[in-house]
Formats: C-alpha cells, sequence, structure tokens
C-alpha cells in the first residue's frame, strides 16, 4: 500500500503526531465530510501494519472503503487479502456495525474465525451511529481483542445523555485530533458558507392551544398561591422541619432539598428556620420560583416522595392534579410545566415552517437565478400530501414532509424552477427531463424499460417514476447528475437518504426542513452542501435551519432551544464588520428575542440581506482565517454576576463605605484650596521677576510629566479615584462637586492672564492643575487607591478565572498530567462580551485543551456533588469578612494529596488564605450543602469556540 497523492497539511500534521495520540493505544479522531477521513485511516491501517477489521454503519460507507483502498494506495488493483465478509474476513475486513452485532449475538463459527483472525487495528468509521446494542457487542470485541482502537468521525454525539456520552467515550477515549473547519476552508476542501435562522410563528390555530396552556399554567400558579392547606404541608415536610434527622435522603437529592424551599417561598409561605440553618444562609439566598424548579418539585411530589404519598387522595392535592390534566402538562408519569412533547411536536412541525420554506426560496432564487441549486431536506415523505385530482386543495399541506414541501415549491414556481424529488420510495421529475433521464441511463448500460412513468394528476408537467427492483439503487446517482448538471434546480429529499454519504457537489443552499432536532443528523446534512465543486470555484454555501417560535414561552420555546443548543458545534462568520469566526447563536448578535411578528420580521430580514451577499461570505471567510491559526475553545463566565462573586463585592463595598466617602469629600475641598494658593504663589513670583513665565512653564511641564507617570492608566492613581467616585455616585452615598476645582483652576488662570499675559495665564494654569494633581495624589491617593484595589479584586471576574485556570495548570504540571511543554503553555484571556470574561490555552494538545477546559468549568461552576471544597477565607486583620466555596475538580479530588496539591497550587494565586474540606463526614455535608444552597442561581459556566 501507498498513498497515490499529497497528503493536506491537516494531514500531515495529524499524521506527524501519531505517535503522541496513540500513547493509549487508541486514536480519537473528529473531521467534518470532505476532510478525508477515510484515507487518513487507511494510511494509519499501514502504518501500524497489523490484520485491521474495518465497520461501517451502513453498505453504502462500507463500499467507499474499499474503494479508496483500492484507487487511492493500490492503483485501482482488487487484493485477494480484502473481505467483505465477516464470514470469510480477510487480513483486512470491511463490514457493518449491524453485521458485527448479528455475529456476536449468534455466537456462531463467525464469533470464532473473528476471535481467532485477533485483529490487531480496529477501525470503526463515523462512530457517532453507535445503537445500544451495537455498542454492546462492539464493546465485547474490542474486550477480547485489546486491539489498536481508530474512531473516526464527523459528528461526535455532542447532544445526547450523560450516560451515551459516557458510553461514547468509555470505547472511544477523549477526542485527540480535530480537524476544524477553516483549515479545511483555507486549503481549499470545504467551500466558505454560512448557517442562517429563519424564525417563524405558530399559525393562528396552533397558537390557540399554546396560549391555553399558559393560561392553565398561570392559573396552577395562581392555585398554588392561594392553596393554604397545601402550603402548610408542604412548611410540614420533615426535610424542612427536622433536616437534621433526614440528612441521608437530604445529600442524595439536594435539588429536591432546594426545590421544596424555593417553592415554599414562591407561593407566599416561609422556608422554616431549621432549613434555612443547614444550608448556613439566611432566605435571600433562595432563588425565585421558575416553572424549572416547579416542575421538579411537582414531579418528585406526586411520583416518588413518600411524605406525599398519603396525601394525594386529600382535596388540596387533587385540585392541583385536575389543574395539571386539564392542561394536559402530564403524559407518561411526568408533569411538564415548560412545554409539553405534545406541544413541542405541534411547534415543530408547524405549517408557518412550509412558507418559511417558500420564502427561502423565493429569496435565494431572487439571488441566484439559475445558479440555485436548491437542497431541501426533511424527515417524513407524507405521499399522501400529493393531490389526487387536478385543482384539488390538500388539507395535509398542513404538515411537513417532502410531499407537502414539494407541493408549496412547486405552486411557488410553477414554470422558471424545475423541482424533483427523491427518496427511497417517491420519485418525481419535471416531464421534459425524461429524456436527458433515459440518456443517462442508456450511458450506463441501463435499459429504461423497467421504468415507469406516469403523469402527476393535478399538473401533468411533473412525472412520478417507478422504477422496477433492479434500478431502485441508480436512480439515485441518475437524478444526481441532473442536479449536478443544472437540469434540476431544486431537489427535495430525505434525510435517510440524501443526509448522508450522498455526494452533489453543485448543491449550494440546503434548507434543513427536519424535525429532529440531532446535533449528529444536521451536521451530516450540512456536509451535502459545503463540499466544493470544480465547476464552481467561487462556490459560497448557505444553509437554513426552521425555528418555530413559541411566543408564550419565556425564552422562545423548546424548538428553539433546541436549535440553539445545535448551533454551538456550528462555526461561521460572526455578523460584525470585523467577523470572527465562532460557534453558537451570539454570531449572529440578535439582541431582542424574536417571538413577535415585528421582531421575527426584522430578523429574517437581516438574515436574508446577509444571505444575499456571498461574494462578502467568501471575504468574510478569507479575512477572518488570516486573523487565526487554530480554533480555540475557551469558558466565558459573567464578571460579577455569580451570588460568590456579589458576596464578596458587597462585603468589601460595606467595609470601605464609611472610610472612603468622607475622605472623598476632603479631597475635592483641599483641591479649592491648593489649586488657588499655587495659582496665587506662581502669579507672585512671576510679577516680582524673581521667577521668569518660561521658566515657570518649564516646570509646569515637568510636573505635569511626573503627574502622569504617577497616575495615568485604568491602575493609577487617578484612575481609580475616578472609578470610586463613580461607584459612589451610582449607590447615591456621595455628591462630588469636583466643578469647584475646575472653577478655581479657571479663575485662576483668568486672573493671571489679566496681570501677566496670555503666557503667565496658561503657566498658571499648567503648573497650578499638575501641582494640584500631585499633592492630592500624594496625600490621599494611597488610601484610597487601596480601597479601589480591593474593590477591584473583589469584583473582578477575569482575575478570578485567572487565578483558577493558573492553579488548574499548575496542578496539571505536578500530577504529570501535561505532555505539552509547559513553557509552550499560554494563558490567554478574552473579553467575549461587555460583561463576560473569559479564557482558552494556546500551545497544548486537543486532549490538554479539553481536559482544563472540564477543570475549569467544575471549578468555577456551580457546585454539585464534589469530594472537597477549596473554602476560601476573606479578612479584615483578624475579622472574618466572608467566606466562599469552590468546588475541588473530580479528577484532583480522587485522593486527599492530590486535593491538597490543587489547593497549594490555588493558594499561590490568591491573596486570601484557602482551606480543604472533605464533604464525605458529617460536617462536610452540612457545608456542602451550604455551599450548593449559595451557588443554586449561578449562571452555568458556558464554553465557546472561535478561531484565533
Amino acid at each position: 500500500m501507498k498513498f497515490n497523492f499529497p497528503w493536506r497539511t491537516y494531514q500531515a500534521r495529524l499524521l506527524s503526531e501519531l505517535g503522541q495520540h496513540l500513547g493509549d493505544n487508541r486514536l480519537h479522531v473528529v473531521a467534518p465530510p470532505g476532510s478525508g477521513k477515510t484515507v487518513l485511516g487507511l494510511e494509519i491501517m499501514r502504518q501500524l501494519n497489523q490484520p485491521c477489521l474495518i465497520l461501517c454503519p451502513t453498505l453504502a460507507i462500507r463500499q467507499q472503503w474499499g474503494e479508496r483502498l483500492t484507487q487511492d494506495f493500490l492503483n485501482g488493483q482488487q487484493p485477494d487479502w480484502l473481505s467483505y465478509e465477516l464470514e470469510k474476513p480477510g487480513t483486512v475486513t470491511i463490514a457493518t456495525y449491524q453485521a458485527l452485532h448479528a455475529a456476536v449475538k449468534r455466537g456462531d463459527e463467525v464469533w470464532n474465525t473473528l476471535k481467532r483472525l485477533a485483529a490487531g487495528t480496529l477501525i470503526v468509521d463515523e462512530c457517532h451511529h453507535l445503537q445500544k446494542a451495537w455498542w454492546q457487542s462492539l464493546m465485547k470485541t474490542y474486550e477480547q481483542w485489546s486491539p489498536t482502537l481508530i474512531a473516526l468521525t464527523a459528528t461526535p454525539p455532542y447532544d445526547v445523555s450523560g450516560y451515551e456520552w459516557q458510553r461514547y467515550q468509555e470505547l472511544c477515549g477523549l477526542i485527540d485530533a480535530e480537524i476544524s473547519m477553516p483549515e479545511l476552508i483555507a486549503e481549499g476542501n470545504l467551500c466558505p458558507h454560512q448557517d442562517y435562522i429563519w424564525f417563524t410563528l405558530p399559525a393562528a390555530e396552533e397558537q390557540a392551544p399554546l396560549k391555553a396552556f399558559q393560561e392553565a399554567i398561570d392559573d396552577l400558579l395562581d392555585h398554588l398561591k392561594a392553596n393554604y392547606t397545601f402550603r402548610e404541608h408542604l412548611k410540614a415536610h420533615p426535610w424542612l422541619i427536622r433536616p437534621e434527622v433526614c440528612l441521608e435522603g437530604i445529600y442524595e437529592n439536594p435539588s429536591y432539598f432546594s426545590a421544596l424551599m424555593i417553592v415554599l417561598e414562591g407561593i407566599g409561605g416561609v422556608a422554616p428556620a431549621t432549613a434555612i440553618g443547614i444550608i448556613g444562609a439566611d432566605d435571600s439566598l433562595i432563588p425565585e420560583m421558575n416553572l424549572e424548579w416547579l416542575e421538579m418539585f411537582l414531579n418528585e411530589a406526586f411520583y416518588k416522595d413518600p411524605y406525599f404519598e398519603p396525601l394525594i387522595e386529600q382535596p388540596c392535592m387533587v385540585s392541583i392534579y385536575r389543574r395539571l390534566r386539564k392542561a394536559h402538562a402530564i403524559e407518561r408519569r411526568r408533569i411538564y410545566l415548560e412545554e409539553p412533547p405534545h406541544l413541542e411536536r405541534r411547534i415543530r412541525q408547524s405549517s408557518s415552517k412550509l412558507h418559511a420554506i417558500a420564502a427561502i426560496a423565493r429569496a435565494e432564487y431572487g439571488s441566484m437565478g439559475s445558479s440555485l441549486r436548491l437542497l431541501v431536506l426533511t424527515d417524513y415523505i407524507r405521499a399522501e400530501a400529493l393531490p389526487r385530482a387536478e385543482l384539488e386543495d390538500s388539507p395535509e399541506l398542513q404538515k411537513i414532509g417532502v410531499a407537502p414541501i414539494f407541493e408549496v415549491l412547486r405552486r411557488l414556481f410553477p414554470v422558471e424552477v424545475e423541482i424533483g424529488v427523491l427518496t427511497g420510495s417517491l420519485l418525481i421529475l419535471p416531464k421534459l427531463l425524461l429524456p436527458a433521464l433515459r440518456q443517462h441511463m442508456a450511458q450506463t448500460g441501463l435499459a429504461d424499460s423497467g421504468l415507469l412513468a406516469s403523469a402527476l394528476p393535478h399538473d401533468p408537467h411533473y412525472v412520478r417514476l417507478q422504477p422496477q427492483e433492479h434500478l431502485r439503487k441508480q436512480m439515485t446517482g441518475l437524478v444526481t447528475q441532473l442536479f449536478n448538471d443544472g437540469q434540476l434546480q431544486v431537489l427535495v429529499g430525505t434525510n435517510a437518504l440524501l443526509g448522508e454519504g450522498w455526494d452533489a457537489p453543485a448543491a449550494n443552499t440546503l434548507i434543513l426542513a427536519s424535525v429532529v432536532k440531532s446535533f449528529v443528523t444536521s451536521n451530516q446534512a450540512r456536509g451535502r452542501v459545503i463540499r466544493t465543486d470544480p465547476r464552481q470555484p467561487a462556490k459560497a454555501a448557505n444553509i437554513w435551519h426552521l425555528a418555530c417560535m413559541d411566543p408564550y414561552h419565556h425564552a422562545g420555546g423548546l424548538d428553539w432551544k433546541k436549535l440553539a443548543q445545535r448551533f454551538r458545534a456550528f462555526a461561521g462568520p460572526s455578523f460584525e464588520a470585523a467577523p470572527r469566526i465562532e460557534n453558537g447563536v451570539g454570531r449572529f448578535h440578535l439582541g431582542e428575542l424574536p417571538i413577535t411578528p415585528a421582531a421575527v420580521a426584522q430578523t429574517n430580514r437581516r438574515m436574508l440581506e446577509q444571505a444575499g451577499m456571498r461574494d462578502r461570505l467568501r471575504r468574510a471567510w478569507g479575512e477572518s482565517i488570516q486573523r487565526g491559526v487554530h480554533m480555540a475553545e475557551e469558558i466565558t463566565l459573567p464578571v460579577i454576576r455569580t451570588r460568590r462573586q456579589k458576596q464578596v463585592y458587597e462585603v468589601y463595598w460595606a467595609k470601605n463605605q464609611a472610610m472612603v466617602a468622607p475622605q472623598l469629600e476632603e479631597l475635592v475641598e483641599m483641591g479649592n484650596i491648593v489649586m488657588p494658593m499655587v495659582a496665587a504663589g506662581s502669579v507672585a513670583m512671576v510679577i516680582s521677576g524673581l521667577i521668569p513665565p518660561q521658566v515657570l512653564l518649564l516646570v509646569g511641564v515637568l510636573l505635569l510629566l511626573l503627574y502622569s507617570l504617577f497616575n495615568l492608566g485604568r491602575n493609577g492613581y487617578i484612575g481609580r479615584l475616578r472609578r470610586l467616585v463613580r461607584q459612589f455616585e451610582a449607590e447615591q452615598q456621595l455628591r462630588v462637586r469636583w466643578g469647584r476645582v475646575g472653577v478655581a483652576a479657571g479663575l485662576s488662570a483668568l486672573a493671571a492672564g489679566a496681570i501677566g499675559g496670555w503666557v503667565t495665564g496658561l503657566t498658571v494654569l499648567l503648573l497650578g492643575s499638575a501641582a494640584t494633581g500631585l499633592a492630592l495624589s500624594l496625600l490621599q491617593g494611597p488610601k484610597l487607591s487601596a480601597a479601589q484595589r480591593q474593590l477591584d479584586e473583589a469584583g473582578n471576574g477575569s482575575l478570578l478565572i485567572e487565578r483558577t485556570a493558573r492553579g488548574i495548570l499548575l496542578t496539571l504540571r505536578q500530577l504529570e498530567m501535561l505532555s505539552s511543554p509547559y513553557f509552550k503553555i499560554q494563558l490567554r484571556m478574552v473579553e467575549s462580551a461587555a460583561d463576560q470574561q473569559g479564557c482558552y490555552l494556546e500551545g497544548v494538545t486537543l486532549q490538554e485543551e479539553q481536559l482544563f477546559l472540564e477543570l475549569l468549568e467544575e471549578a468555577l461552576g456551580p457546585i454539585d456533588n464534589p469530594r472537597y471544597l477549596i473554602v476560601r477565607k476573606h479578612y479584615d486583620g483578624e475579622t472574618l469578612l466572608s467566606v466562599q466555596h469552590y468546588a475541588v475538580p473530580g479528577l484532583f479530588g480522587q485522593r486527599r494529596a492530590e486535593a491538597e496539591a490543587y489547593r497549594e497550587s490555588l493558594q499561590r494565586q490568591m491573596p486570601e488564605p484557602l482551606e480543604l474540606l472533605y464533604t464525605r463526614t458529617f460536617e462536610g455535608r452540612r457545608v456542602l450543602l451550604a455551599a450548593r444552597a449559595k451557588t443554586l442561581a449561578d449562571p452555568e459556566v458556558m464554553r465557546q469556540a472561535a478561531w484565533r
């Protein structure tokens, strides 16, 4: 074997790093479609030089592996050591996951043959496809052989449950290498592209149940607040009145303990002092009740909590249950208060999305004209939606599907655009393309006698094709050729057939009309249009996602929420004058959430405006790529929003308040005295002739320079004083009349100018200002600057992030968990937004970057259930002002020695003393509950990737 072509830059880099990635005998590579994962896998197999089993999700992908092997490595020669059958394995065997599962399940001779083969290399392609049963068979195979594992995927299942992700990583390991989208575009292997969102609102008839549900939930909230008996039962819950007796149960379900207090306070009750005492706080730390907390409480109370079980039949509980049933908020013994599944499905499949598809198609055709190659992918065919007679108005057009989408587009473009349908069971083409189709069939040696074509009853310009069984597989390629050649401009199909593995490089626009909000499915579908096309060197692709907003949901509804989550894995240029490549919906700068007709229309107009500028999109990618070298994932945290940060800041603010305000007023009064004195002395010396004005002017300039050296900048005395004054004025603690100093300076300069001329006046102003500034800085600056420094440190979220990050890095180094040279590692701080600070690492491997981010997220995020806590104490002399708790990341919390190493590393960064607390003792549990309660309302730590 020998690869017959030059390696791309990123491929060569990955192959050169192969040794360090295979340290754990596994390689996990993530790369977008079109990046050459297959040839990378084959080259790695060649270098490992052992019998190999390659597993694929489909027969089509299995065939692709064989073609790449023979064409790219063996000059087109089919080797006798290659097998596609597990029953007759060769040195290299290519099979499907399903075939392996069947063999393992049967446990017959096939499995015994495989065990005797004992492949030294196991390649799992598109490993995100691993279903539960397949995964069990694959794990059994892996454990029996212990081979070198090569896991390749374009789409890690980032959006699955925690258990599924853990299962995925159990086999594949951490991601070793990721080929980023900017690298592929810079190499010319993928085209510039952008993901856009088209927002819709449900149709009037679809909004009615949404409004009714929200009104029912509002009624439920009012009823809970008025339900005195229920409130008394809740207040008497043993976890609240005798928590010290129920600590074991509370420790096992601390979220429910929090929910009990939050709901009790939210419906007008007061949490008992015994419960508040357990968390070591006051009721001001209890977050406001929202639907998420109430939903958690109701599910526990009605279906799990033994305390409420004997109360279920009582009127106070029955009335609540009836309201939940009336609102249709219960499905399969689960209560939903935000958006029940039946309403979520209604929004996902809203007919408004059909109109959105038509609007996008109209706009894209207006922009691209005959160059448009639009692909629309959805989940269901719904062939019954096709009218059965001319002029029939089918009611089924209210549902998303291939046939309804075709109908909407057919009516939108009755003449100018040729539309096709390609699915496994439904095939529609314009009648005028039948000769071209038959010509392609003849060129490939296929007889057209097995192809039955019948005109659509409601539109004779289109025909429905029904190929015989032996032609079905070839039809996909034939219709694709018509699309690539431009004879078809719009193609509507299913994700199942065209969403993965289908290759049509001419496609330049994609509308994802899927109701399955899966990252894996979406990313595979996106891969259909971002491939380069030799016939369109300047190709740029637009990808449209549809979001139907729930106007009665506080956050827009679950359709939007899931789409926003999905966008965390899609990168593109931001909507800015100097765009940067980043992931997430933040790059669109949406501002107001579009849940009103006006906001929806405005946002969609903005999206269309951007989508129509494909030349600008190409330039945005090129300019952004030049400004960076790699995709860096960063952690971001609100600057001063967490309760812990606020508490520290408020403590220092109260401490300095009494001292600082009088000193600031004294400072201003001092300026009123010093300025006239300096001015009068200067005038006197000039008039008496003791000092020439020029000399005085030079002295003034020198004093001003000296003043500047000591005071200019954010962290100079004056910089800190200005911030301190602004803070006191904002709190209405101080009304500083700085104008008095200005008036004194102005009058002194005017007097000097009247007596000795303009040079003398300018000299007095300059000298007086500089001398006054120096005097005030030296007399009062140090004290006030120290006060402001304390406030800066207490409220500086960026400083907390940086110090914690450095403590984690130092611990990783001490515990020898970093393979990258420590002197090459750089911690970069960034300001992601006006109130967001973040950081990322340079000079580390992808695995080390991921590890660092996970540790930092644990350390700074809301506290869950760590084995150890860091206790950070703030003192004023010997007086304890405040205590905060932070989690010791799980990796450092397995043994006390490692936890202590982390504390010591963190202590080097922090000015306050830090202590280590073990939470698995009785007292430790109490502190953990208190610490957890204080972080309940903290915002989640966010992760974002950007090209830097």
